[in-house]
């Protein structure tokens, strides 16, 4: 029999239960809380919401905050300062900013941007789950197997990321090509 045992793990989280149950558990949290990590490039960053607005030109807008917001590229903190998740689409729209779009543009494109990333990185987890995770819960999630799935989820990531990037070059130049064809036979 198992002694019921109380343990607190990495994350600070008491954890009730059997001790194999308890490790494996604080084994999985540790391996889940690893997966996201390493897909952001760089740390979110702390901003002033006047720093961020001057960075496209305009004045602070609660509104255009909540629509951010809404599609997870910040977060409002509590002191008025903006949580950036990731710094990098904050710096590409003002580069674009720059170029000469407005606002309304930058946002149409983020939305379709946010919408189809998000749908394809469920389509990626969905098959990690699907094959990977699923055979693991079927041997009976037997802890030795973690590294392997921690290894497998970091050579996957590359191969998700390098997938990503050669679809939309292809959807690109296609749609590129399709945009000029009809420019020119409208210009005829």
């Amino acid at each position: 029999m198992t002694a019921a045992i109380g343990v607190v793990t990495d994350d600070g989280v008491r954890a009730e239960g059997d001790h194999d149950a308890t490790l494996r558990w604080a084994s999985i949290t540790k391996l889940v809380n690893g997966l996201a990590a390493p897909w952001l490039t760089e740390p979110a960053e702390t901003w002033d919401e006047d720093e961020l607005a001057a960075q496209f030109g305009i004045a602070p807008d609660q509104e255009l905050l909540g629509r951010l917001r809404k599609l997870g590229v910040l977060e409002r903190l509590d002191d008025g300062r903006v949580e950036v998740r990731n710094p990098t689409i904050i710096r590409v729209g003002a580069q674009l900013a720059a170029l000469g779009y407005g606002v309304e543009d930058l946002m149409t494109v983020l939305r379709v941007l946010m919408q189809h990333s998000r749908s394809v990185a469920e389509g990626f987890v969905q098959m990690f789950l699907d094959v990977q995770w699923k055979d693991y819960v079927e041997a009976g999630m037997p802890p030795e197997r973690l590294p392997e799935l921690q290894t497998l989820i970091e050579r996957l990531q590359p191969l998700a990321s390098q997938a990503v990037m050669a679809a939309f070059q292809q959807a690109m130049t296609d749609a590129t090509t399709r945009a000029f064809e009809r420019e020119a036979t409208m210009l005829q």
